[in-house]
């Protein structure tokens, strides 16, 4: 089912950048009213800054997601996905007007407004672990510190620049543009060195007795004294890049989620590549889209909504949210939500209240509560006759005899015609009342 495109106003002047990273699933803009925003993909706001001395120019996404740049007037900003600044540059360059990551998403290209290009580097990577912290204070430095000891610390130096780090299960690996280095905690000077130069890394996962690294692609296994174990591609899409939410790993399993199907998971031997069992697991029933669903019905998130109810092909809500979306009327629009959540009386009661009598008769019809149906057919004749058919058509297929005496008197009052019904229908239709 297609849906039709979001949209919403995202600044109050014009927006001069905007940038989408699909691996993080979110989106960050800036523009003339000098301030930059981090929304969902549902253009739920996720983070509004400070406004700014001047408009926001550029803005660009690391590969990862972790972390974006934003440029504007003499400044160059760094903030993670949640949109707090880490770093603040001022320069002297003019604008910053366009800014490209590496790969590796270690380095920024940036253009200027001067005419001027120059490169940035991120340095101050800071992670702990245990009783360890580490901080990459240069490109090709990281320093080790115990926190338990106030006397112990480590400097370890690369040939290259740093582009990664990671440390659990008293390993620590380093990634350089040519290099893996892979040091253990009981000894920090002697690394084991494995050349990798092929690809960009990353992810790196790691587990107790083994390690994965990844271009978003292709899936490397190693163990800790440095030997390569498997080198896998994952089904799916290649387009669709991998990250970290999507793998995991432990010493005897390496399991991916499909990039093309999101239900399906795929098991490796993480030191032979095999298939474990039939290699897939697949969930038959898309239990967290209706959970989603769910979520959005409580928050009344109208567009989180349609998507979720599109993912389980349920055309009839999906209809109704576009109608429901589709309502100028405050008040009609928060009855048809609550039909969405299963109060029928109170949906009724909010409709008939807003001049809305016709679409409750319709909707008391549907859900069978005659005696209300036939005091809201009351109020206009000709509603009797589309009432009186609707009870006659639910009378013959259920086999029944009318046994209550007031529509038994409209019965033979009325004459049902559903061609005439029809017809009062679609001018209902045409006036918008259904």
């Amino acid at each position: 089912m297609q849906l039709p495109p979001l949209k919403w106003k995202a600044h109050d002047g014009i927006i001069l950048s905007c940038d989408w990273n699909p691996t993080a699933g979110l989106i960050v803009t800036g523009g003339e009213d000098c301030k930059f925003k981090v929304w969902d993909v549902f253009g739920q706001i996720l983070f509004n800054s400070s406004v700014h001395d001047f408009p926001i120019t550029t803005i660009a996404w690391n590969i990862d997601g972790s972390l974006f740049a934003v440029g504007s007037h003499n400044i160059l900003r760094l903030c993670d996905r949640s949109g707090w600044s880490h770093s603040l540059e001022k320069l002297n360059t003019g604008s910053v007007m366009s800014m490209s990551w590496s790969p590796d998403g270690t380095q920024l290209a940036v253009g200027t407004a001067a005419g001027i290009v120059f490169n940035a580097h991120i340095t101050d990577k800071r992670l702990t672990y245990e009783e360890f912290e580490l901080i990459q204070t240069k490109k090709t430095v990281i320093e080790v510190r115990d926190v338990s000891s106030e006397i112990s610390r480590e400097t370890l130096e690369t040939k290259e620049r740093i582009s990664r780090i990671s440390i659990l299960y008293r390993h620590l690996i380093v990634v350089t543009s040519s290099y893996i280095y892979i040091y253990s905690s009981k000894n920090w000077n002697t690394p084991t060195m494995i050349e990798y130069a092929d690809k960009t890394v990353n992810i790196i996962v790691q587990c107790e007795k083994v390690f994965l690294v990844s271009d978003s692609q292709t899936i490397t296994v190693f163990n800790y004294e440095g030997r390569k174990l498997i080198t896998i591609n994952p089904p799916g899409q290649v387009m669709t890049p991998l990250d970290e939410r999507k793998i995991d790993l432990s010493n005897d399993t390496l399991v991916v989620r499909n990039r093309a199907d999101h239900k399906v998971l795929h098991f490796f031997d993480p030191t032979t590549g095999k298939q474990q069992g039939d290699g897939n697991l697949t969930h038959e029933n898309d239990i967290l889209w209706a959970t989603f669903a769910g979520l959005s019905i409580s928050y009344k998130n109208m567009i989180a909504m349609e998507i979720a109810y599109a993912a389980l092909d349920d055309d009839e809500k999906v209809s109704l949210i576009s109608e429901i979306n589709d309502k100028s009327d405050k008040d009609v629009r928060q009855a048809m939500q609550m039909l969405l959540t299963g109060k029928v009386n109170d949906a009724d009661v909010q409709l008939d209240s807003h001049g809305e009598s016709f679409k409750a008769l319709m909707l008391n019809i549907y859900m069978f509560k005659w005696k209300r149906a036939l005091e809201l057919a009351a109020k206009n004749k000709q509603w009797l006759e589309i009432l009186m058919g609707y009870r006659e058509k639910y009378l013959k297929n259920s086999n029944q005899k009318e046994t209550n005496p007031e529509f038994a008197k409209f019965m033979s009052e009325v004459e049902i015609d559903w061609v005439h019904i029809r017809e009062l229908i679609l001018a209902e239709k045409n006036k918008g009342n259904f």
